[in-house]
């Protein structure tokens, strides 16, 4: 009796990743959508942000892509497609850490000062979320169909 292969149980820690990190991308879209309507508690939304993205969007996204970049040695044969995967998986999470850092930054900054610049903060956000419909989604979008098609084809 062999046991189960490191791979499926690699490819099963990642899938619990990935699972968890699109619930949790749900819950901000539901969190920024309901309280940026209201800019008195705007402030609530980009502390409910922050702490989701400190302490469970950041630790999932090194999960994703340590548990990934395992599953991709795990294979016998490294292809273009995987190093293609790794390539997309690695800009997504390095490009997600850039912006949501320089977000906190100036957030921080402007918390310190006595008065909030709301619109900077609001310019800041709309280009993050440039940055995810032109960026961040398609790479995403790459990296799943990606990964599917080569657990498919394994």
């Amino acid at each position: 009796m062999e046991g189960i292969p490191p791979v499926n149980i690699t490819a099963v820690v990642h899938l619990f990743f990935v699972a968890a990190f699109f619930g949790l991308y749900g819950a901000e879209v539901v969190v920024e959508t309901y309280y940026s309507k209201k800019d008195e508690e705007h402030p609530i939304a980009i502390r409910s942000h922050y702490l989701m993205d400190l302490y469970v969007e950041i630790p999932l996204m090194l999960g994703i892509f340590v548990s990934g970049v395992i599953l991709a040695v795990l294979v016998g044969k490294l292809t273009m497609l995987h190093i293609t995967l790794i390539a997309c998986g690695t800009l997504t999470v390095l490009g997600c850490i850039f912006n949501w850092y320089r977000f906190v930054r100036t957030r921080n900054l402007e918390i310190q000062k006595e008065t909030i610049d709301y619109d900077l903060l609001n310019r800041i956000r709309k280009r993050c979320a440039v940055y995810v419909a032109v960026v961040f989604n398609p790479l995403l979008i790459a990296t799943i169909v990606i990964g599917f098609w080569l657990a498919y084809h394994r």
